[in-house]
C-alpha cells in the first residue's frame, strides 16, 4: 500500500481516468469523466491506500483507517444529497458482492500497472507485497489486514449477520428404556 496523500490520489486519479476511457472503448462508448466508475475506483483506491470500502446504493468510496473519505470518481455524476453514507443493509448484499468479484481481475492488473509505474515495481514485487492482503472478492466484507494479521469482519458481515450463522446442530440422544 502507499501512503494516502494529495499526491498519490492525483496520481491514482489521473491513472484511472485512463484506465477507465480504454475500458469505455472495449465496451463501444467515450466517457469524459469518472461518472459510473465508483465500483472500479473504490476498489482500486482500497487496494492502493487500504481502508474500508463504504457505500449505497448511489456510490461507493473508500474510508481511510484515518477517517478521510478517499474517492477517485470525486462523485462524478452523482445528484445525490448524501453520497457518502453508507448503507449497511445495501452493502452486504450477493448481487453487490458479484459484481465487486466481478471487477477483480481488471482492477488488479489496473494496481499492478500502477504500482510499476509509480515504484518501479515488477509485476512479481507488486504480487508478493499483496500475497498477505486480500482479493477484492473478499474486501466489501473484511478490513485488509497489516502485512501478516488475520482477517477481520466488519459491518454486516459480523457475527451477527444470520447470513454467516452457522446453525448449531442439535444433539439429541435417545434412551432405550427396558420395557
Amino acid at each position: 500500500m502507499i501512503p494516502v496523500t494529495t499526491e498519490n490520489i492525483k496520481l491514482a486519479r489521473q491513472f484511472l481516468f485512463e484506465k477507465w476511457k480504454e475500458r469505455a472503448v472495449e465496451k463501444g462508448y467515450e466517457v469524459s469523466d469518472l461518472s459510473n466508475a465508483c465500483k472500479f475506483a473504490s476498489l482500486f483506491a482500497q487496494k492502493l491506500f487500504g481502508g474500508k470500502l463504504q457505500g449505497n446504493w448511489n456510490h461507493q468510496f473508500v474510508v481511510s483507517d484515518s477517517g478521510q473519505i478517499i474517492d477517485l470518481t470525486d462523485g462524478a455524476g452523482l445528484s445525490v444529497n448524501d453520497p457518502y453514507k453508507h448503507d449497511r443493509s445495501f452493502w452486504g448484499n450477493i448481487e453487490h458482492r458479484k459484481s465487486l468479484q466481478s471487477c477483480d481481475p481488471r482492477v488488479e492488473k489496473w494496481v499492478a500497472e500502477f504500482m510499476q509505474k509509480k515504484e518501479n515495481f515488477s509485476f512479481r514485487d507488486y504480487l508478493k507485497i499483496s500475497e498477505d492482503g486480500t482479493s477484492t472478492a473478499c474486501v466489501a466484507g473484511f478490513v485488509r489486514p497489516i502485512m501478516g494479521q488475520p482477517f477481520v469482519r466488519q459491518g454486516v458481515w459480523s457475527e451477527e449477520d444470520p447470513f454467516f450463522k452457522r446453525r448449531k446442530k442439535i444433539k439429541t440422544s435417545v434412551a432405550i428404556l427396558p420395557k
